[in-house]
C-alpha cells in the first residue's frame, strides 16, 4: 500500500469512532513546525489536557501527516514517568489531525534557563547548579527508555523539557523521532525558519542550536542513539553556559559551526558560572565529533553524571611549587584545597615575625571556611614541597551542602561560623612564641609558693608549676612543658629525682627573663642607652623568703635588708657576668629547644639532667626528665 493508502484507512478508522466532541479547547500553549498544541478539558474525566493539532497547510500532505501520526505512536508506546503520556489521536469535525497528552502545567527547561540568565533571583536561589543536574539526570532516564525500546528522539533540547510545579520532568515534542532501523523519505522541503532554537525539517531534521554533525550534514542513516547522547551534552551545555552550543544570527552559520563542533569549552564559554572541570569534559565528551569518542549508551553518561553529583569527581586540579603562596592571610580568595600530594605550611606573621600553625600533607583539607562562611582568609599557605590540590569552589561545595537534609547544612555553615569567629579571637600565646610569658610564670610562682631546698635553691613541685602555669595563661599544659624544659637545658633550671623544679641561679633567671621581655624589641646589632636597672634580690631568714625588686641607676647599690641574708648563688659573679653575654643566644636556643620539643610532642622529665653545655648546631633533644601522662 501507498502512503497515502495507508492515511486514508487510518483516519477512516478515526472517523468511524471519533471522540473529537469529547474535547473543549480552553486557548493557546504553544506552536512549532508541525503543529499547534492547545489547552482542552477531556469532558467525559474532567481533567486538563495538550491537545495538538497539525497545521492546516499540513493537513493535506501526507507525508507530514504520517510523520504526526508516527509522533503520536511513538509517545504512546513510551510509557516512562518522564515522557509524556499520549492519551488519543483522532480527527476533529473539521477532518483535522489531532492527538491528546498529558498537561503539564509549568516551565519549560528554556524558560528556565532563560530567567537563570536575566538573573532572576527567585529561580537563582531555586535552580541551583545541583538542581539542574538533577533534571538532566531525568531526562538521561527517558532517552536511555527510548533507546532500550530502540527509538531515537532526535530534536532533544531544553524547549523540549517541561518541568511541573511539583519537580516532575518532561521530555517533550517527539515529532521527528523515529525507529533506529527505519529508512526515512527526504522527499520533504527544508523549513525555511531562521530561529536558531526552533526545529528544522527537511533533508537536515533538528535544531540548529545543538546539532550532532552528523545531524547538520544531512546523514539521515548516521543518526542513532550516540547522536542523541550528543544532543543531550549540548543540552547540558546550555544549561550550564546559559547559553546554546551554537548561536548565530543565519540558521546557515549555525550548521556550518555545528559540522566541525565549532564551539568553546563550558567552562570557557561561562567562566562566571564556576562550572567544574570535571563538569565540562563530560559534555566536552558527550558532544565530541566523532561518534565513537562519544559515550557510547546514555548509562555511561548518567554514571559520569552520577559520580560527579556525588562527590566522585572533584574540582580543579592544580600544581604549586615549592615556596609557592596558595593562599594569604587576609585575601578574599573562596576556594578550599584537598592535597592530592606534596606538603604546605599554614602561618601567620606576627610583628614582622612568622609563627608557624602546622604542615598539612596529602589528604588534608585548607580554605573549607572562607568557601563556606566568604569571609577573609585567617592564615597563609605555603607549598613546601612541590603540591598538587584539587581547588573547590563554593559552588562545588554548597552544590555538596545542599545534598544534606537542610537542618544539617544550617548546622555545618553555622559551625563553620562559630569556627571563624574563634578563629579571629585566638588566644596569641596558642598561635605566637609564649617563652617570655611562661618563664615570667614560673618566676612569680617561685616567688610566691618556692621553697628553699638543701642547696639554698628556690624549688617547686614540676606538676604544680605545669598547671599553675598552664591555669594562669589559659594555655595547655603541652605549651608549658617545652619551654621548661628547655630553661634546664641552658642551665637556667634544674628538676630533681622527685620531679621538683629549682633555680639555680636566681639572679641570672631574674635578668633572663627581664631580657625576654625586651629581646623582641632589640636589634642584634643595636645597644640600649641604659639609665636604670633591674636588681632582683631573695632574702631569707630560713623560713620565708622575701623578694626584692628595685629599679635603680647604674651608680646606685639596693641597700642591705636587716636581719634576712640573699639566698647563695650557685656560680660566681664572673661565670654570671660570662651567662649573661650569651643571653641572646641562649633565648634562641631556648624558643628552638621549645619550638622542636613541642613539634615532637614529648612531654615530661623522666631522669635527672645532667648539665652540658647546649649546642645549637645539633637538633635539641627532648630531656628525658619529662613524664608522658
Amino acid at each position: 500500500m501507498t502512503n497515502k493508502e495507508i492515511l486514508d484507512k487510518f483516519i477512516q478508522e478515526l472517523k468511524d469512532g471519533s471522540q473529537s466532541s469529547n474535547y473543549n479547547i480552553t486557548g493557546d500553549i504553544a506552536e512549532g513546525g508541525m503543529g499547534k498544541v492547545y489547552h482542552a478539558e477531556d469532558k467525559p474525566i474532567g481533567r486538563k489536557v495538550a491537545l495538538k493539532i497539525l497545521h492546516d497547510n499540513l493537513q493535506k500532505e501526507d507525508d507530514s501527516c504520517i510523520q504526526f501520526i508516527e509522533e503520536a505512536r511513538i509517545t504512546g508506546q513510551l510509557e516512562h514517568s518522564n515522557i509524556v503520556p499520549v492519551h488519543t489521536i483522532d480527527v476533529n469535525e473539521k477532518e483535522q489531525l489531532y492527538f491528546t497528552m498529558k498537561f503539564v502545567d509549568g516551565d519549560s527547561l528554556l524558560t528556565i534557563v532563560d530567567q537563570l540568565k536575566n538573573e532572576n533571583s527567585d529561580y537563582i536561589n531555586y535552580y541551583s547548579q545541583f538542581m539542574l543536574l538533577r533534571i538532566f539526570r531525568k531526562v538521561c532516564d527517558a532517552v536511555s527508555y527510548a533507546h532500550s525500546k530502540g527509538i531515537v528522539h532526535r530534536d532533544i533540547k531544553p524547549e523540549n523539557i517541561m518541568i511541573g510545579d511539583y519537580g516532575e520532568v518532561q521530555l517533550m515534542d517527539w515529532g521527528i523521532a523515529k525507529f533506529i532501523n527505519d529508512v526515512e523519505s527526504r522527499s520533504m522541503k527544508r523549513s525555511e525558519s531562521n530561529n536558531a532554537l526552533e526545529t528544522q525539517e527537511g533533508v537536515i531534521k533538528g535544531s540548529p542550536a545543538y546539532m550532532s554533525p552528523e545531524q547538520a550534514r544531512g546523514e539521515i542513516e548516521a543518526f542513532d542513539t550516540r547522536s542523541d547522547i550528543f544532543l543531550l551534552g549540548a543540552t547540558l551545555y546550555h544549561m550550564m553556559t546559559l547559553s546554546p552550543p551554537y548561536y548565530e544570527k543565519e540558521v546557515t552559520d549555525m550548521v556550518t559551526k555545528a559540522e566541525t563542533c565549532d564551539f568553546p569549552p563550558p567552562n570557557e564559554k561561562a567562566p562566571d558560572r564556576q562550572i567544574p572541570d570535571e563538569l565540562s569534559d563530560i559534555i566536552l565528551k558527550a558532544m565530541h565529533p566523532e561518534k565513537d569518542k562519544r559515550y557510547q549508551r546514555v548509562n555511561d553518561l548518567t554514571k559520569a553524571i552520577d559520580e560527579l553529583m556525588s562527590g566522585q569527581i572533584m574540582s580543579t586540579k592544580k600544581t604549586y611549587g615549592i615556596g609557592t603562596d596558595i593562599i594569604k592571610h587576609g585575601d578574599t580568595g573562596n576556594e578550599a584545597y584537598v592535597i592530592i600530594e606534596g606538603e604546605v605550611e599554614v602561618y601567620k606573621q606576627f610583628a614582622g615575625k612568622k609563627t608557624v600553625f602546622t604542615r598539612l600533607h596529602a589528604g588534608d583539607v585548607f580554605g573549607e571556611m572562607a568557601a563556606i562562611t566568604d569571609t577573609l582568609r585567617s592564615a597563609s599557605i605555603v607549598a613546601i614541597k612541590e603540591t598538587t590540590c584539587l581547588v573547590i569552589t563554593p559552588e562545588t561545595l554548597t552544590e555538596q551542602l545542599k545534598k544534606m537534609p537542610p537542618w544539617l547544612e544550617k548546622i555545618v555553615t553555622a559551625l563553620s561560623n562559630r569556627l571563624r569567629s574563634m578563629d579571629n579571637l585566638a588566644h596569641p600565646m596558642l598561635i605566637s612564641d609564649c617563652t617570655f610569658e611562661v618563664c615570667n610564670q614560673l618566676k612569680l610562682i617561685m616567688m610566691c609558693y618556692g621553697a628553699i631546698n638543701s642547696e639554698n635553691h628556690l624549688e617547686h613541685n614540676l606538676s604544680d608549676v605545669i598547671y599553675e602555669i598552664s591555669n594562669n595563661l589559659k594555655i595547655p599544659e603541652e605549651r608549658v612543658r617545652p619551654v621548661l624544659a628547655g630553661l634546664v637545658e641552658i642551665n637556667l633550671a634544674d628538676i630533681d629525682d622527685y620531679l621538683n623544679i629549682s633555680i639555680p641561679n636566681w639572679h641570672l633567671f631574674s635578668d633572663f627573663v627581664e631580657f625576654c621581655k625586651d629581646a623582641p624589641r632589640l636589634s642584634t646589632t643595636s645597644t640600649r642607652n641604659i639609665s636604670t636597672i633591674d636588681i632582683h634580690k631573695v632574702y631569707t631568714d630560713g623560713e620565708s623568703v622575701i623578694h626584692r625588686h628595685s629599679r635603680l641607676a647604674p651608680n646606685q647599690k639596693m641597700p642591705p635588708l636587716k636581719t634576712m641574708k640573699p639566698l647563695k648563688d650557685a656560680i660566681s659573679g664572673e661565670e654570671s657576668t660570662e651567662y649573661k653575654k650569651s643571653f641572646r643566644t641562649k633565648l634562641q636556643e631556648l624558643m628552638d629547644y621549645a619550638a622542636k620539643s613541642e613539634s615532637l610532642n614529648q612531654s615530661m622529665f623522666n631522669n635527672r639532667i645532667s648539665r652540658q653545655v647546649f649546642n645549637p648546631s645539633e637538633a635539641p633533644k627532648i630531656s628525658t626528665k619529662f613524664k608522658i601522662k
